[in-house]
Protein backbone atom coordinates (compact mmCIF):
# COMPACT_ATOMS: atom_id res chain seq x y z
CA UNK A 1 0.00 0.00 0.00
CA UNK A 2 0.81 3.84 -0.82
CA UNK A 3 2.61 5.44 2.07
CA UNK A 4 0.40 8.59 3.24
CA UNK A 5 1.58 12.14 2.65
CA UNK A 6 3.35 13.36 5.51
CA UNK A 7 1.71 16.13 6.93
CA UNK A 8 2.45 19.72 6.63
CA UNK A 9 3.66 20.08 10.19
CA UNK A 10 6.83 17.82 8.91
CA UNK A 11 7.49 20.53 6.55
CA UNK A 12 7.92 23.51 8.66
CA UNK A 13 10.80 25.06 9.06
CA UNK A 14 11.83 26.07 12.59
CA UNK A 15 11.43 29.30 13.32
CA UNK A 16 14.80 30.53 13.79
CA UNK A 17 15.73 29.79 10.24
CA UNK A 18 12.88 31.30 9.15
CA UNK A 19 14.26 34.53 10.73
CA UNK A 20 17.41 33.98 9.52
CA UNK A 21 15.81 33.83 5.66
CA UNK A 22 13.97 37.46 6.92
CA UNK A 23 17.07 38.75 8.00
CA UNK A 24 18.86 37.80 4.49
CA UNK A 25 16.47 38.71 2.58
CA UNK A 26 16.07 42.29 3.75
CA UNK A 27 20.17 42.50 3.72
CA UNK A 28 19.80 41.53 0.09
CA UNK A 29 17.34 44.02 -0.41
CA UNK A 30 19.28 46.79 0.95
CA UNK A 31 22.01 45.83 -0.94
CA UNK A 32 20.35 46.40 -3.96
CA UNK A 33 18.96 49.22 -3.11
CA UNK A 34 22.56 50.98 -2.10
CA UNK A 35 23.35 49.62 -5.61
CA UNK A 36 21.25 51.38 -7.25
CA UNK A 37 21.69 54.64 -5.11
CA UNK A 38 25.56 54.22 -5.61
CA UNK A 39 24.80 54.27 -9.36
CA UNK A 40 23.88 58.15 -8.96
CA UNK A 41 25.92 61.03 -9.11
CA UNK A 42 25.51 62.52 -5.19
CA UNK A 43 27.67 65.88 -6.66
CA UNK A 44 25.57 68.91 -6.64
CA UNK A 45 25.22 70.59 -10.12
CA UNK A 46 24.65 74.02 -10.89
CA UNK A 47 22.50 75.41 -13.77
CA UNK A 48 23.01 78.60 -16.01
CA UNK A 49 20.56 79.14 -18.33
CA UNK A 50 17.32 77.75 -15.85
CA UNK A 51 14.95 79.57 -16.98
CA UNK A 52 15.66 79.22 -20.40
CA UNK A 53 13.93 76.13 -22.75
CA UNK A 54 16.09 73.35 -22.17
CA UNK A 55 17.99 74.67 -18.93
CA UNK A 56 14.23 74.26 -17.31
CA UNK A 57 13.77 70.70 -18.38
CA UNK A 58 17.19 69.80 -17.20
CA UNK A 59 16.45 71.52 -13.78
CA UNK A 60 13.03 69.38 -13.93
CA UNK A 61 15.25 66.02 -14.93
CA UNK A 62 17.91 66.24 -12.30
CA UNK A 63 15.65 67.17 -9.67
CA UNK A 64 13.48 63.76 -10.78
CA UNK A 65 16.42 61.55 -10.02
CA UNK A 66 17.03 63.51 -6.64
CA UNK A 67 20.32 65.25 -7.78
CA UNK A 68 20.94 68.04 -5.41
CA UNK A 69 20.42 71.05 -8.22
CA UNK A 70 21.37 74.77 -7.89
CA UNK A 71 19.93 77.52 -10.87
CA UNK A 72 22.49 80.56 -11.41
CA UNK A 73 19.75 83.56 -12.37
CA UNK A 74 19.82 87.02 -13.58
CA UNK A 75 16.59 87.64 -11.40
CA UNK A 76 15.61 85.36 -8.44
CA UNK A 77 12.09 86.52 -8.03
CA UNK A 78 11.17 85.97 -11.90
CA UNK A 79 12.81 82.42 -11.67
CA UNK A 80 11.36 81.39 -8.60
CA UNK A 81 8.15 81.34 -10.78
CA UNK A 82 9.42 79.08 -13.39
CA UNK A 83 11.55 76.82 -10.89
CA UNK A 84 10.81 73.77 -8.76
CA UNK A 85 9.74 75.59 -5.11
CA UNK A 86 12.58 75.54 -2.69
CA UNK A 87 14.89 75.29 -5.30
CA UNK A 88 18.58 76.67 -4.30
CA UNK A 89 18.95 79.88 -6.41
CA UNK A 90 21.80 82.12 -7.09
CA UNK A 91 21.62 86.03 -8.60
CA UNK A 92 23.91 87.52 -10.50
CA UNK A 93 25.31 88.26 -13.85
CA UNK A 94 27.08 85.36 -16.06
CA UNK A 95 29.52 88.04 -16.98
CA UNK A 96 30.58 89.39 -13.10
CA UNK A 97 33.76 87.08 -12.50
CA UNK A 98 32.68 87.77 -8.55
CA UNK A 99 29.05 86.41 -8.72
CA UNK A 100 29.81 83.26 -10.89
CA UNK A 101 32.44 82.09 -8.33
CA UNK A 102 30.35 82.92 -5.63
CA UNK A 103 27.70 81.27 -6.61
CA UNK A 104 30.14 77.64 -6.94
CA UNK A 105 31.34 78.25 -3.22
CA UNK A 106 27.79 78.55 -2.28
CA UNK A 107 26.45 75.51 -4.17
CA UNK A 108 29.86 73.49 -3.71
CA UNK A 109 28.80 72.21 -7.40
CA UNK A 110 31.16 70.00 -8.76
CA UNK A 111 28.72 69.45 -12.31
CA UNK A 112 27.56 72.73 -14.51
CA UNK A 113 25.08 72.65 -17.47
CA UNK A 114 26.05 75.92 -19.79
CA UNK A 115 23.19 77.37 -21.70
CA UNK A 116 23.40 81.05 -23.07
CA UNK A 117 21.13 82.85 -24.89
CA UNK A 118 22.33 83.88 -27.99
CA UNK A 119 23.32 87.39 -28.61
CA UNK A 120 26.42 89.74 -28.14
CA UNK A 121 26.83 88.79 -24.67
CA UNK A 122 27.13 85.13 -24.92
CA UNK A 123 31.00 84.48 -25.57
CA UNK A 124 31.91 86.87 -22.18
CA UNK A 125 29.13 84.89 -20.25
CA UNK A 126 30.44 81.85 -21.17
CA UNK A 127 33.44 82.31 -21.34
CA UNK A 128 33.60 84.03 -17.69
CA UNK A 129 31.90 80.80 -16.30
CA UNK A 130 33.53 78.14 -17.88
CA UNK A 131 36.51 80.00 -16.13
CA UNK A 132 35.30 80.33 -12.60
CA UNK A 133 34.70 76.49 -13.17
CA UNK A 134 38.59 75.79 -13.89
CA UNK A 135 38.82 77.56 -11.01
CA UNK A 136 36.19 75.93 -8.37
CA UNK A 137 37.55 72.48 -9.40
CA UNK A 138 34.49 71.67 -11.20
CA UNK A 139 34.48 67.72 -12.57
CA UNK A 140 32.54 67.93 -15.57
CA UNK A 141 30.67 70.59 -17.53
CA UNK A 142 27.57 69.86 -20.12
CA UNK A 143 27.59 72.94 -22.84
CA UNK A 144 24.62 73.42 -24.76
CA UNK A 145 25.76 74.33 -28.03
CA UNK A 146 24.33 74.74 -31.55
CA UNK A 147 24.11 72.61 -34.96
CA UNK A 148 27.56 70.97 -36.51
CA UNK A 149 27.26 73.33 -39.65
CA UNK A 150 26.51 76.63 -37.42
CA UNK A 151 29.58 76.05 -34.55
CA UNK A 152 31.79 78.54 -36.21
CA UNK A 153 29.59 81.18 -37.24
CA UNK A 154 29.11 82.64 -33.77
CA UNK A 155 30.41 82.08 -30.19
CA UNK A 156 29.53 78.50 -29.64
CA UNK A 157 33.08 77.58 -30.99
CA UNK A 158 35.36 79.99 -29.12
CA UNK A 159 34.00 78.28 -25.91
CA UNK A 160 34.45 74.93 -26.98
CA UNK A 161 37.68 75.62 -28.05
CA UNK A 162 37.83 77.34 -24.70
CA UNK A 163 36.76 73.98 -23.11
CA UNK A 164 39.68 72.06 -24.71
CA UNK A 165 42.14 74.05 -24.01
CA UNK A 166 41.17 74.07 -20.33
CA UNK A 167 41.54 71.63 -17.39
CA UNK A 168 38.36 70.54 -17.19
CA UNK A 169 36.35 67.66 -18.78
CA UNK A 170 33.71 68.44 -20.84
CA UNK A 171 30.35 67.03 -23.24
CA UNK A 172 29.30 69.55 -26.14
CA UNK A 173 25.80 68.95 -27.17
CA UNK A 174 25.12 70.24 -30.78
CA UNK A 175 21.47 69.70 -31.36
CA UNK A 176 19.68 70.10 -34.83
CA UNK A 177 16.77 72.46 -35.33
CA UNK A 178 13.87 72.29 -32.38
CA UNK A 179 10.69 71.37 -32.50
CA UNK A 180 10.12 74.07 -29.78
CA UNK A 181 10.53 77.00 -32.44
CA UNK A 182 7.34 76.09 -34.21
CA UNK A 183 5.59 76.95 -30.83
CA UNK A 184 7.01 80.09 -31.13
CA UNK A 185 6.44 83.68 -33.02
CA UNK A 186 9.79 83.16 -34.35
CA UNK A 187 12.28 84.38 -37.67
CA UNK A 188 13.65 80.66 -37.05
CA UNK A 189 10.39 79.40 -39.08
CA UNK A 190 9.30 82.75 -40.98
CA UNK A 191 9.15 86.58 -40.37
CA UNK A 192 5.39 86.40 -39.80
CA UNK A 193 5.18 83.17 -38.38
CA UNK A 194 2.27 82.57 -35.08
CA UNK A 195 1.62 79.68 -34.25
CA UNK A 196 -1.76 80.50 -32.80
CA UNK A 197 -2.76 81.28 -36.36
CA UNK A 198 -1.58 78.07 -37.92
CA UNK A 199 -4.71 75.79 -37.89
CA UNK A 200 -7.03 79.04 -38.11
CA UNK A 201 -5.16 80.42 -41.47
CA UNK A 202 -4.81 76.74 -42.39
CA UNK A 203 -1.16 78.10 -44.03
CA UNK A 204 2.16 79.31 -42.73
CA UNK A 205 5.17 80.66 -44.52
CA UNK A 206 8.32 79.56 -43.88
CA UNK A 207 12.41 79.77 -45.00
CA UNK A 208 13.05 76.51 -44.30
CA UNK A 209 9.98 74.71 -46.61
CA UNK A 210 12.66 73.95 -49.44
CA UNK A 211 15.66 72.56 -46.94
CA UNK A 212 15.69 69.29 -44.81
CA UNK A 213 15.99 69.10 -41.21
CA UNK A 214 16.28 66.36 -38.71
CA UNK A 215 14.53 68.75 -36.03
CA UNK A 216 15.06 67.04 -32.22
CA UNK A 217 12.81 68.20 -29.09
CA UNK A 218 14.24 70.22 -26.67
CA UNK A 219 13.10 68.01 -23.73
CA UNK A 220 15.18 65.06 -25.06
CA UNK A 221 18.22 67.10 -25.23
CA UNK A 222 17.83 68.18 -21.77
CA UNK A 223 17.22 64.15 -20.96
CA UNK A 224 20.77 63.56 -22.24
CA UNK A 225 22.10 66.48 -20.62
CA UNK A 226 21.10 65.02 -17.17
CA UNK A 227 22.05 61.34 -18.09
CA UNK A 228 25.15 62.80 -18.39
CA UNK A 229 25.05 65.37 -14.97
CA UNK A 230 24.02 62.12 -12.85
CA UNK A 231 26.33 59.64 -13.42
CA UNK A 232 28.23 58.45 -10.70
CA UNK A 233 31.82 58.53 -11.14
CA UNK A 234 32.92 55.07 -12.65
CA UNK A 235 30.23 56.17 -15.26
CA UNK A 236 31.66 59.73 -16.03
CA UNK A 237 34.78 58.38 -16.36
CA UNK A 238 33.62 55.82 -19.03
CA UNK A 239 31.98 58.87 -20.88
CA UNK A 240 34.93 61.12 -20.57
CA UNK A 241 36.81 58.05 -22.27
CA UNK A 242 35.16 59.26 -25.33
CA UNK A 243 34.85 62.03 -28.07
CA UNK A 244 33.06 65.48 -26.18
CA UNK A 245 30.70 66.38 -29.05
CA UNK A 246 27.47 64.68 -29.64
CA UNK A 247 25.27 65.61 -32.21
CA UNK A 248 21.69 65.38 -30.84
CA UNK A 249 18.45 64.86 -33.29
CA UNK A 250 15.46 63.51 -33.93
CA UNK A 251 14.09 60.37 -35.45
CA UNK A 252 14.03 61.48 -39.35
CA UNK A 253 14.62 63.93 -41.19
CA UNK A 254 11.92 66.49 -43.19
CA UNK A 255 11.19 70.37 -44.37
CA UNK A 256 8.37 72.36 -43.36
CA UNK A 257 6.09 71.11 -45.76
CA UNK A 258 5.83 67.89 -44.45
CA UNK A 259 5.82 69.33 -40.97
CA UNK A 260 2.44 71.03 -42.41
CA UNK A 261 1.37 67.66 -43.27
CA UNK A 262 2.11 66.53 -40.11
CA UNK A 263 0.58 69.15 -38.84
CA UNK A 264 -2.80 68.47 -40.83
CA UNK A 265 -2.94 64.93 -39.25
CA UNK A 266 -2.34 65.48 -35.68
CA UNK A 267 -3.44 69.37 -34.97
CA UNK A 268 -6.76 69.20 -37.43
CA UNK A 269 -7.15 65.63 -37.58
CA UNK A 270 -7.38 65.48 -41.77
CA UNK A 271 -5.78 61.72 -42.51
CA UNK A 272 -5.49 63.17 -46.12
CA UNK A 273 -2.76 65.34 -44.41
CA UNK A 274 -3.46 68.53 -46.42
CA UNK A 275 -5.19 70.76 -44.17
CA UNK A 276 -2.93 72.79 -43.56
CA UNK A 277 -0.21 73.92 -46.23
CA UNK A 278 3.44 75.45 -45.76
CA UNK A 279 4.38 78.01 -48.48
CA UNK A 280 7.80 79.06 -49.41
CA UNK A 281 9.15 82.57 -47.55
CA UNK A 282 12.75 83.87 -48.99
CA UNK A 283 14.76 84.65 -46.23
CA UNK A 284 15.82 87.48 -47.04
CA UNK A 285 11.91 88.91 -47.03
CA UNK A 286 12.07 87.08 -43.57
CA UNK A 287 14.99 89.32 -42.70
CA UNK A 288 13.73 92.42 -44.33
CA UNK A 289 13.60 94.61 -41.29
CA UNK A 290 16.99 93.81 -39.60
CA UNK A 291 20.33 95.83 -39.90
CA UNK A 292 22.67 94.69 -43.35
CA UNK A 293 24.98 93.26 -40.80
CA UNK A 294 23.06 91.31 -38.78
CA UNK A 295 20.44 90.03 -41.80
CA UNK A 296 23.85 89.24 -43.27
CA UNK A 297 24.67 86.76 -40.58
CA UNK A 298 21.36 85.33 -40.68
CA UNK A 299 20.99 84.68 -43.61
CA UNK A 300 24.10 82.23 -43.67
CA UNK A 301 23.48 80.55 -40.83
CA UNK A 302 19.64 80.03 -42.11
CA UNK A 303 21.04 78.95 -45.31
CA UNK A 304 23.62 76.83 -43.68
CA UNK A 305 20.77 75.07 -41.44
CA UNK A 306 18.23 74.58 -44.40
CA UNK A 307 20.74 72.73 -46.38
CA UNK A 308 23.02 71.43 -43.80
CA UNK A 309 20.87 69.88 -40.66
CA UNK A 310 19.86 66.24 -42.99
CA UNK A 311 22.01 64.21 -41.04
CA UNK A 312 20.16 61.83 -38.50
CA UNK A 313 22.61 60.47 -36.01
CA UNK A 314 22.07 57.96 -32.49
CA UNK A 315 23.88 59.93 -29.92
CA UNK A 316 20.84 61.02 -28.02
CA UNK A 317 19.47 57.64 -27.29
CA UNK A 318 23.05 56.35 -26.53
CA UNK A 319 23.32 59.03 -23.94
CA UNK A 320 19.58 59.04 -22.59
CA UNK A 321 19.27 55.60 -23.58
CA UNK A 322 15.59 56.94 -24.41
CA UNK A 323 14.61 57.00 -28.64
CA UNK A 324 14.16 60.87 -29.81
CA UNK A 325 10.56 61.94 -29.78
CA UNK A 326 8.68 62.05 -33.33
CA UNK A 327 7.25 65.35 -34.62
CA UNK A 328 3.67 63.97 -34.50
CA UNK A 329 4.56 63.14 -30.77
CA UNK A 330 5.57 67.20 -30.42
CA UNK A 331 2.68 68.36 -31.81
CA UNK A 332 0.30 65.80 -29.87
CA UNK A 333 1.94 67.09 -26.63
CA UNK A 334 1.42 71.03 -27.95
CA UNK A 335 -1.66 70.73 -29.49
CA UNK A 336 -2.97 74.33 -27.05
CA UNK A 337 0.08 76.23 -28.16
CA UNK A 338 -1.26 75.70 -31.80
CA UNK A 339 -4.28 76.75 -29.85
CA UNK A 340 -6.49 73.49 -30.26
CA UNK A 341 -8.11 71.58 -27.49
Amino acid sequence: PRRPLPSRAMFTLPSSVLLLSSLLLVLINLHVAASFALSMSSAPVLVFGATGHCGREVVKKLTEKGIETHAFVRDVEKAAKMLPEGMPLHEGDMADPQAVLAAFKASQAKRVFLSCNNGAHQLSCETNVVDQAIKSSVDHLVKLSTAPCAVKMGPHYAVEQALEEGSIKYTSLRPHYFYQNLIQKTIAVGGEYDPAQVVPAKTFKSHLSRGVQSMVDTRDVAMAAAAILALDEEGLRTHESRDPIYVLTGPAAFDMRQAAAEMSEVLVGDASRTAIQCEHEDVEQTLSKFPEAAKTHLITFFNAIAAECTAVTDDLQLLSNHKPRTFAQFLADHKHEFGVE
